[in-house]
């Protein structure tokens, strides 16, 4: 779910921000901007603020934009931050029509690997499209990979960012092997 959305609702106390958000893959916390950071409670809710939302529970942290690459990773990804100050939320508890039993861990196993396969799958937009449109069924404009992690694909577009899942959950030389076969295709 939060690999899927890429966009979520912030509640800070009483206070709701919509926000755009990336995953910072060594630390696993979400990356968003934001003005101010005084309050009591944060909840972010994926994608939306609704019952059947994805409620991570945050402890929100400044970064500095000129030396935290997370920063600029939001800005890949979308091109755009609502203010011009960044923070980091660490996840402290999460809920989804229910408590979750287990630890939600967002750290990307293949981050090292991770600008090459980029590279790799940008070297020919229209082959990437290609690719989008046989393992998606989706037609996408100015196809650009701007992450990959063990689950899948980032792909921004004119339109917003796409989510291509890989088949299984993959280990660095099995997602090196599938995207040079994509490529080859």
């Amino acid at each position: 779910m939060v690999r899927q959305h890429y966009r979520g609702v912030l509640l800070a106390d009483d206070t709701v921000l919509p926000r755009n958000y990336v995953i910072d893959g060594a630390t696993g916390r979400l990356v968003i901007s934001i003005a101010a950071l005084e309050c009591d409670s944060y909840v972010m809710h994926i994608p939306d603020e609704r019952h059947d939302a994805l409620q991570l529970m945050v402890e929100p942290a400044w970064l500095d934009s000129a030396r935290d690459g997370a920063c600029d990773r939001l800005l890949i990804y979308h091109q755009r931050a609502e203010t011009p100050r960044f923070a980091a939320l660490e996840i402290v508890d999460s809920k989804w029509s229910g408590p979750l039993d287990h630890g939600l861990s967002l750290i990307n196993r293949l981050r090292i690997e991770e600008p090459r396969l980029c590279r790799t799958l940008n070297q020919d937009q229209g082959r990437l499209g290609a690719i989008v449109q046989r393992r998606l069924g989706r037609t996408v404009i100015e196809p650009r990979a701007v992450g990959v992690d063990q689950l899948g694909i980032d792909i921004r577009t004119r339109t917003g960012i796409v989510r291509m899942p890989f088949d299984a959950q993959l280990h660095a030389d099995q997602a090196i092997a599938a995207i040079n076969d994509w490529m080859a295709a």
